[in-house]
């Protein structure tokens, strides 16, 4: 009996013994999850920043790129607009105001009104309802425009009610002329074109091509043209 009575407490200490190796292995492996869920957060949390970072650093990048491109634009227009400027203003002399010019002792050459035949033309035409927006414009021309040609200046006066004014250009401000005939030759358009790149035009105008040739021989000589006439 006091074998028996002996050994009951070994019996139970190592069953108290194999209950606080469960329990350590119990608490092991929770703790186990734990440090691998702490892991996987800490990988979580450092691929968010990086994919936060990768944005940011592509935004950075596509925002040089704009103004890189910004930059070379403004660049190419400026260079452009000093091309431009340096062509227009090589050797080209500020051109006088009419105002400022004496016209005193000018002689007129012709003064009249646009040709009477583009107005009997237009006014025939005008029956179609295609052609009597030109049939209008013709009447206003020749109720209301009238051009004189000097021995120093082109003048064009309107007394239109809706508009009364006076272009004058004196042949010394003169670029170019040019000239097309209508109504089989009979009367034509004019555009003189002045220095500073101005347009004057002038509709409907008899003697066209006369009066042409009497502006070249008025306006600036050209250069190569004073050239070509030596030889």
């Amino acid at each position: 009996m006091s074998i028996s009575i002996n050994a009951l407490p070994l019996r139970i200490s190592r069953a108290q013994y194999t209950s606080v190796s469960a329990k350590r292995n119990v608490a092991a492996s929770l703790r186990a999850p734990s440090r691998k869920s702490a892991a996987r957060s800490l990988r979580t949390v450092v691929r968010a920043e990086d994919g936060d970072a990768a944005p940011q650093s592509d935004d950075t990048d596509f925002e040089a790129k704009l103004n890189a491109l910004k930059g070379k634009k403004g660049a190419k227009r400026e260079k452009r607009e000093a091309q431009a400027a340096k062509k227009g203003g090589m050797g080209a002399a500020p051109m006088q105001d009419v105002k400022d010019m004496d016209f005193s002792d000018e002689v007129v050459f012709w003064e009249g009104k646009p040709a009477t035949g583009d107005l009997a033309v237009n006014v025939a035409l005008g029956a179609t309802l295609l052609w009597l927006p030109l049939t209008l414009a013709s009447i206003g021309r020749y109720a209301f425009l009238k051009y004189k040609f000097t021995d120093k200046r082109v003048i064009i006066e309107s007394t239109s009610p809706l508009e009364t004014s006076t272009s004058e250009v004196a042949y010394s401000q003169v670029k170019d002329v040019i000239s097309i005939g209508r109504g089989v030759g009979l009367w034509g358009d004019m555009v003189i074109t002045l220095q500073n790149g101005e347009k004057l035009e002038l509709r409907s105008l008899e003697r066209f091509k006369e009066f042409e040739t009497y502006i070249r021989e008025r306006m600036p000589k050209v250069q190569g043209d004073a050239d070509t006439s030596t030889f």
